[in-house]
């Protein structure tokens, strides 16, 4: 999944993602504004500054945000999310 965006000042941008435990997953943010990033909480409200396999099944949420200095500049900030998944082998439900 790609999702491209803009934010600027205090500006935020939530996604929510339903993973199951398990799930391997990566996000990447681009951007030419040096003063982003992002952070994920799990369905327990764990936050993550990296992604690791998925420890629990729930909805995650990835929150996209300028920094302090970023937020007072102003400056629109265009990014590009991407956001790859390997989902956990599983049995068909039948055969």
């Amino acid at each position: 999944v790609q999702v491209k965006g803009k934010i600027a000042g205090k500006q935020y941008a939530l996604y929510e993602i339903l993973v199951e435990r398990g799930d391997k997953w990566n996000v990447t943010l681009k951007s030419s504004n040096n003063y982003i990033g992002y952070t994920v909480k799990d369905a327990k409200g764990n936050r993550y500054d990296f992604l690791e396999d998925s420890p629990v099944s729930g909805y995650y949420v990835i929150r996209v945000e300028l920094n302090s200095t970023g937020a007072k500049s102003k400056q629109p900030a265009n990014f590009t999310l991407d956001i790859k998944f390997e989902m956990e082998k599983s049995k068909p439900i039948s055969d």
